[in-house]
């Protein structure tokens, strides 16, 4: 993949934003009932530098910029899981919406989750994958989009809840796609 360049002015707002949100972190963890128990495990140096390095944080600047900043796509630090402190390992950035979203509904989604981890495993169970081997001998590669890395970079964001609009946008490919390869309609074979 190729590094993303980034204007001075967009460094500088997300690394604003970085010293804003870390501040807001630490206060939570302090002086909130509801964070007790909840720990900051990384530095303000660490938390800046993850937030300069994640391409995701630009898009959704870029996004919550040009559409008039609007509250709901408000870029904020999202713990994966809620149960683990604010550690870079458990960290991602979300909208305001989405995480207000998955905040609310937390609970379903978890159990959504394992209902859709236990089907996955009850049809591997029941037939063999396809191998790598085949995929590559029966597809035209050269009309793909993605990449093999890419594809397991949206499973693993759809795991943990990360917008398909979000992805589509980052990958250039429609919502539908993200859904279906999540759904392992495309890309549906061993190893992936």
């Amino acid at each position: 993949m190729t590094e993303r360049v980034y204007t001075e002015v967009e460094i500088a707002e997300v690394r604003k934003f970085a010293q804003r949100r870390y501040w807001k972190m630490s206060d939570r963890v302090r002086n909130y009932p509801r964070y007790r128990g909840v720990e900051l495990s990384c530095t303000k140096n660490e938390f800046i530098e993850f937030a300069l390095k994640c391409d995701s944080l630009y898009s959704l600047f870029r996004a919550w910029h040009e559409s008039g900043k609007i509250l709901r796509l408000k870029p904020t630090v999202d713990r994966i899981d809620g149960d683990k402190g604010y550690s870079i390992d458990n960290i991602q950035f979300l909208t305001y919406g989405d995480n207000s979203a998955k905040g609310t509904t937390e609970r379903k989604y978890q159990a959504a989750i394992g209902r859709a981890r236990k089907r996955a495993a009850d049809r591997a169970a029941s037939r063999p994958p396809k191998p790598l081997s085949a995929y590559y001998e029966n597809k035209q590669n050269a009309r793909r989009k993605l990449n093999l890395e890419q594809v397991i970079e949206i499973r693993r964001g759809l795991q943990t809840g990360e917008s398909t609009k979000l992805m589509a946008l980052k990958y250039r490919i429609s919502e539908s796609l993200i859904e279906r390869i999540g759904a392992r309609k495309e890309w549906n074979y061993e190893g992936v």
